[in-house]
């Protein structure tokens, strides 16, 4: 065998090597914000989704542009960086104050998805946001009363919002998430089998799930899919911007340290006190794990009480 290349052969592994280092200098200069812009967003787009979760998403990305530098590499961002960044974001204010742990492991989620992509794609062997955990999360138990949920009620229903009222019932009955609600759409309904069925890219956790309709949301839910079809149109819900509605009822009800998700909260506590198991209020909640489940609903000490007093 002939130990020596030939010009041409030589030629050739020249312009292959000087092709990979151009290549690889070009990968090493793209930005974070080129990246995201160009093809972290397109990908992300190119999944269907709720407009719900596309509007979160956006609004989590153009505040980590507005964080991290023009002109950091998107190979050369580091730990360090990250951890800068994060910080960042956490002493970010809202009308409530600083926003909360469970908010900046939000972001922390979203970086984490954007350098997973840049993985898949041969840009990153290592993903920098792995080795940076979570910030600790102070579980909220708020759940209300009958009386308190009635109140509420009451609040939603003379708002000026036409929507609000339907929106917080299903909220109720359901323990649907804010979202998951509006981005409802007549072929969700399943009145035949008297279930409300999710597509998997309406669901956080990216399954189907299945809910039972409640009697109370039955004839909401009637009206609303009859109000889709009347207008030619498929969503059940068209008014988004809902929150100051929801603050503005909250006041009217004269409730205090409530939030809206707090109403997920409450629906699987009343299915625990029903004595329905964890499993089933995990999959009534879309919850990705049953330990999720668990952390949602927190530890009753009465409920533990009793438990051990069955003992023999």
């Amino acid at each position: 065998m002939n130990a020596f290349f030939s010009e041409e052969l030589l030629v050739s592994a020249f312009k292959r090597a000087f092709t990979e280092l151009q290549s690889e200098s070009a990968v090493a200069s793209v930005t974070f914000h080129e990246y995201v812009k160009e093809k972290y967003w397109p990908y992300f787009l190119s999944k269907k989704r709720s407009d719900a979760a596309i509007d979160a998403e956006k609004l989590r990305i153009n505040v980590l542009l507005s964080i991290i530098p023009l002109n950091w590499k998107l190979t050369a961002i580091t730990e360090n960086d990250l951890e800068v960044v994060l910080n960042k974001v956490s002493k970010r204010r809202t009308a409530k104050g600083f926003i909360s742990s469970a908010t900046v492991n939000r972001y922390r989620s979203r970086l984490l998805a954007i350098f997973n992509h840049a993985i898949r794609e041969g840009i990153l062997l290592k993903n920098p946001v792995r080795s940076y955990r979570k910030a600790k999360e102070t579980p909220r138990k708020r759940v209300l009363s009958s009386d308190e949920f009635n109140r509420f009620l009451d609040a939603c229903k003379v708002s000026k919002n036409k929507e609000l009222y339907d929106v917080m019932a299903i909220a109720y009955y359901s323990g649907m998430r804010l979202g998951e609600i509006q981005g409802l759409v007549v072929s969700n309904i399943k009145f035949e089998q008297n279930h409300i069925v999710l597509n998997e890219w309406q669901t956080k956790a990216g399954r189907v799930r299945t809910i039972p309709i409640h009697p109370f949301i039955s004839g909401i839910l009637k009206e609303r899919v009859l109000g889709a079809k009347d207008n030619g149109g498929e969503k059940l819900f068209t008014f988004y911007s809902i929150r100051r509605a929801i603050e503005n009822a909250i006041k009217r009800a004269g409730l205090t340290d409530f939030m809206c998700r707090d109403l997920r909260r409450t629906f699987a506590t009343r299915l625990k006190n029903n004595n329905a198991n964890v499993h089933t209020i995990s999959s009534l909640l879309g919850h990705s794990s049953i330990a999720m489940t668990e952390k949602y609903l927190g530890l009753d000490l009465g409920v533990l009480e009793k438990a051990v007093a069955t003992l023999e």
